[in-house]
């Protein structure tokens, strides 16, 4: 990724960028428009974060080939996933960590089918 190319972003920002976030966290933030938590990167303001998300949504939502941004197809199940996710968030972790987990979950054969053990799952392996 060259966020060099981005308007406004020069190689100070660019460092800025990488060393304030992990990439999968970044992408996360890009993917789901998150103004909010770009802004929380030094040297990173409101029109900058809006010009980067516009500039590598696109990009990024192209890279996921079907999948939505916790790599998972999109059926039945995975909008318990993404609900699981969006309450997650909405208890203040970081959407790289959420997404993380969860995937991890889903990987290691772990992932539960109701919403609620979802939630209860992912609290007991970020903590």
């Amino acid at each position: 990724m060259n966020l060099n190319t981005i308007s406004g972003i020069g190689p100070r920002s660019a460092m800025n960028i990488l060393s304030g976030t992990n990439p999968d966290e970044f992408k996360s933030q890009i993917i789901a428009g998150d103004v909010k938590s770009l802004t929380v990167i030094p040297g990173i303001g409101a029109k900058t974060a809006k010009r980067i998300i516009v500039e590598l949504k696109e990009k990024f939502s192209n890279d996921l080939d079907g999948k939505n941004e916790l790599g998972f197809t999109e059926d039945g199940d995975s909008s318990v996933v993404k609900d699981a996710a969006t309450a997650l968030k909405s208890l203040g972790y970081k959407a790289g960590q959420v997404n993380k987990t969860l995937i991890d979950l889903e990987r290691d054969g772990e992932m539960p089918e109701e919403l609620e053990s979802i939630i209860r799952k992912a609290l007991a392996k970020m903590i």
